[in-house]
């Protein structure tokens, strides 16, 4: 038996302290014990749901996921039955993506050894413990992000152990889309398991992910609403508060006393649900949100519902994505949706869409440029990066030539933090984005780091001032794409941050002339080593729901 340390925190709250793993997996871990009220003055037995990252699954203050809040709501409207809940806490944060990834393609691959540690020890203390019903059907894996795709993972290949799955913005392109995998190229069997999938709208990607995968559930079996839920949440971005906000339609889905009974089907724009029409020409995100709406006022997202267009001269849906609609001429029709006999439909207003995007110039220049010179004293910056009180942090501006385009950030710092040990987003440094895509790929919206490029730049570090991300690669890399060129430098009153892009790659993916690219800069400020870090972005970041999809893109003069 591990060993470890007992600590009642209250009668509800039970603490296991660095209880050991036997070297199944990364270390010993902290546990967590939230039992139901009133445990103590009943026989009764209980399911059990294993959440990972457990010190960010019980409200406290800090960003949380709040499950003994959200569970307390819904036992109080006598909406679910009563569990019992384990958050597994972590070794250490670096050991987070060794223990809830599958592969060693990121210099993980220990999820084997994470789901032994919860199965063969953790589990087994639990059920011996307390009174658990210990049967696959009333056992539950559950997590956020990486824990959202591992529970996923450990349930899909262990229905064995788990009958139930809460997966929160689930990392399903992690791994080579490992997770996507089983479902593509497994047995295509159903395995007796239900499945919670969510995203938010500021995690697009994500959500077309877990989409993805609830429409490929369907196929092979899961029925939606029975044993398959999905929730897009509009607004959500990546973080455990967004996770806290969904978490009572999860845990109604999990423990629910009755079946979901379907009352009502609802077509919405998904950036203002309350709207009653969507206007394609306002610049915001043309995502349309499908709502299925159940008893007790919970709804589910259909992952992949037939919209048709009545006038398809003025709107398009899209082949790739059910949700995004395309403006094809102004006028106005409507889009109309079924499912499971009930029938909505939505009023959308058209638009010209070489018309409704907004465009900078990137002027030429008849200077020889280089990266290794001060490019910020070589032209102009016009543009104004300002923090929340309206003060100027920085200034940038953009140019090209034949063989480049030139982007010069002037950062005004007088305090300039750096640490070697500390990744470049722990200290002062500017945050490229940069987008070459086709230009009616740019007017869709997307994510910072899907299908573009992203640079940070750190000052006064040799060897450590430029790393980059690659859509096509995981993680940040210290080498740059061939012809791409990178240098920052302390100045007098600040420091300078400046990039080249070759020509030729925005040649590859939109043609010979190149016409456009996005763009957007961030700067990252640091008071004090080991300070928290405050990003203070040029534009609201494409991944922001609310953010204008044609926000920062540059055409050449």
């Amino acid at each position: 038996m591990p060993e470890f340390s007992l600590v009642y925190a209250s009668a509800r709250h039970i603490h296991l302290e660095n209880f050991d793993d036997e070297g199944l997996s990364t270390g010993p871990r902290r546990i967590r014990i939230y039992l139901p009220d009133g445990y103590d003055r009943t026989d009764e037995r209980y399911p059990v749901i294993y959440f990972s990252d457990g010190d960010n699954v019980f409200a406290r203050p800090g960003a949380t996921m709040a499950v003994d809040t959200a569970y307390d709501s819904l036992i109080a409207d006598g909406l679910i039955n009563p569990a019992i809940f384990v958050g597994i806490g972590l070794s250490s944060v670096p050991d987070r993506l060794k223990s809830m990834t599958p592969t060693t393609h990121r210099g993980g691959g220990g999820l084997d050894g994470y789901y032994r540690f919860i199965s063969e020890l953790l589990k087994s203390y639990i059920d011996s413990h307390y009174r658990t019903k210990s049967e696959p059907a009333s056992t539950g894996i559950a997590g956020y992000s990486l824990g959202g795709s591992s529970s996923f993972i450990m349930a899909y290949q262990h229905p064995e152990t788990f009958g139930m799955a809460g997966c929160m913005s689930p990392s399903l392109w992690s791994d080579d889309k490992y997770a996507l995998k089983l479902l593509t190229e497994g047995d295509g069997a159903k395995r007796p398991v239900r499945f919670w999938l969510d995203a938010g709208g500021g995690e697009y990607e994500m959500w077309i992910n877990a989409a993805h995968a609830c429409s490929l559930m369907e196929h092979q079996g899961w029925i939606f609403g029975d044993d398959l839920a999905a929730y897009f949440d509009y607004p959500a971005d990546h973080n455990f508060e967004a996770g806290a906000g969904r978490m009572r339609e999860m845990l109604h889905f999990l423990l629910r006393k009755d079946p979901y009974v379907l009352e009502s089907y609802r077509l919405v724009p998904a950036v203002d649900p309350a709207a009653s029409a969507m206007d394609l020409g306002s610049g915001l995100r043309r995502i349309v949100g499908a709502e299925a709406w159940y008893t007790n006022g919970f709804r589910l997202t259909p992952p992949k519902p037939e919209i048709i267009a009545s006038d398809t001269c003025v709107v398009a849906t899209d082949m790739n994505d059910p949700l995004l609609l395309h403006g094809v001429a102004p006028g106005e029709t409507t889009i109309s949706s079924t499912y499971q006999g009930h029938t909505a439909s939505l009023p959308v207003i058209g638009c010209d869409p070489d018309m409704s995007a907004r465009y900078l110039p990137c002027p030429l220049s008849n200077d020889t440029l280089n990266v290794g010179e001060n490019l910020a004293e070589k032209f102009d910056l016009p543009y104004d990066i300002v923090d929340g009180n309206g003060a100027i942090l920085a200034r940038f501006g953009i140019c090209h030539d034949p063989q480049h385009i030139h982007i010069a950030v002037h950062v005004l710092d007088n305090m300039i933090v750096v640490d070697p040990d500390k990744l470049p987003w722990e200290q002062d440094a500017v945050e490229f984005n940069f987008d070459a895509r086709p230009e009616s790929d740019l007017r869709v919206g997307n994510s910072s780091y899907d299908n573009s490029l992203a640079f940070y730049m750190t000052p006064g570090l040799p060897g450590k001032q430029v790393c980059m991300h690659y859509s096509e690669l995981d993680g940040w890399l210290r080498a740059l794409l061939p012809g791409v060129e990178g240098h920052c430098a302390v100045v007098a009153d600040g420091y300078v941050a400046m990039l080249s892009m070759p020509v030729g790659y925005l040649h590859e993916r939109q043609g010979d002339p190149w016409r456009v690219f996005r763009l957007n800069v961030r700067i990252n400020t640091v008071d004090a080593i080991g300070g928290p870090a405050v990003e203070t972005c040029w534009q609201a970041p494409w991944e922001k729901f609310h953010s204008r999809i044609d926000t920062g893109i540059f055409r050449r003069r």
